[in-house]
């Protein structure tokens, strides 16, 4: 006797664009590629090491983001590094 298990559908998109939420992919153009997508929420991540008030709540959101994070080192080491140069800079403060 044989059988299968439906796992459900294949990911819609591959890399770190499929770690990005579903609303931040809304909030861009449909003409966007991939990579653009991937760049503009890179730069949300970015953005969210910059406002809070708090480390804690910083590493909060970098922990939120890990997969993302992980994906983007493997696809776009720029914008990785881009991503770590800031939460270096935002740590640097509060020294």
């Amino acid at each position: 006797m044989t059988f299968s298990i439906d796992a459900g559908p294949a990911p819609l998109f591959q890399g770190a664009r499929a770690f990005i939420p579903d609303w931040a992919q809304d909030l861009c153009p449909e003409s966007y590629t991939d990579a653009q997508v991937v760049q503009s929420y890179a730069h949300h991540v970015m953005g969210q090491i910059n406002n809070p008030k708090k480390m804690e709540t910083v590493r909060k959101h970098i922990l939120f983001d890990w997969a993302f994070i992980r994906a983007l080192a493997d696809e776009n080491p720029g914008l990785f590094d881009e991503i770590w140069t800031t939460y270096a800079e935002r740590y640097a403060q509060f020294d």
